[in-house]
């Protein structure tokens, strides 16, 4: 039997916005169960750490093949526009990229919230989006064995901006990243009808009736329920897909 140096190694990078970095503040004491702080007591944040559903897959992946080293990248930025992406795409592989077996993409959200925000220097109109995203897909499939483009989730809610008319718009990115995904056979995993058909039972709104059963902690960020549905999303695919299994199949190394 192999010893855990010796498994065969497989590695996921990830692109995306602040919803894929999923940022969490981190202190060790928090996450000690034996030497919990007390209640009512302060802690340091020491570092912050890029957790949600990729963290979670992670950790999914490894215990379902633990005869297998799962190696995950995660490159995505909080506040990036398909610009910021194609840059960290371009970045990425020339910077340690080789050798990446799967590659998760997903962005657009920023490109239209920064229209409806107007930070007309930031935002991202649908030509320019579509240039961008097809350029980050060949950057990616040229140097990836397997690319899963994603649908961008949709917005639950916004205070100070009209959420339906946003979604109105996201979906056509959504669509936009669809069609470029196809044109060059990279798989697309489209999350949106799963979230709104959740959003409906669940409450899209938050209140203090049902705040803990929304999919969105603030309207656009995920809740723990919205990176649930999310990582159930992503496991099925790879399932469906088989994709492990094709990744690791003989002469497929």
């Amino acid at each position: 039997m192999a010893t855990a140096d010796e498994r065969p190694t497989l590695k996921f990078a990830w692109l995306g916005d602040s919803i894929m970095e999923h940022f969490e503040a981190y202190n060790a004491q928090m996450f000690d169960q034996a030497d919990l702080p007390e209640v009512g007591s302060k802690v340091t944040v020491e570092s912050l750490r890029r957790r949600g559903y990729v963290q979670r897959l992670h950790l999914a992946l490894q215990v379902t093949w633990p005869h297998l080293n799962f190696v995950f990248d995660n490159r995505s930025e909080g506040g990036a526009t398909s610009r910021t992406i194609l840059a960290c795409a371009r970045h990425a592989v020339s910077h340690g990229f080789s050798g990446t077996d799967v590659a998760f993409l997903s962005c657009g959200i920023n490109d239209v919230w920064r229209t409806f925000q107007g930070q007309t220097s930031e935002a991202v109109g649908p030509e320019e989006f579509n240039a961008n995203y097809r350029e980050i897909v060949r950057l990616l499939t040229d140097n990836a064995r397997q690319v899963i483009c994603m649908s961008e989730t949709p917005i639950g809610w916004d205070s100070t901006h009209d959420a339906v008319k946003m979604n109105a718009e996201l979906s056509k990115y959504n669509a936009i990243a669809a069609k470029a995904a196809s044109d060059v056979g990279a798989q697309f995993l489209d999350v949106w009808p799963a979230f709104m058909a959740a959003s409906h039972w669940l409450g899209a709104l938050p209140s203090q009736a049902h705040r803990n059963r929304t999919l969105w902690s603030d309207g656009v960020h995920l809740s723990e329920l919205g990176d649930a549905l999310i990582l159930q999303l992503i496991e099925r695919h790879i399932q469906d897909e088989k994709l492990v299994t094709a990744l690791m199949a003989p002469g497929r190394r």
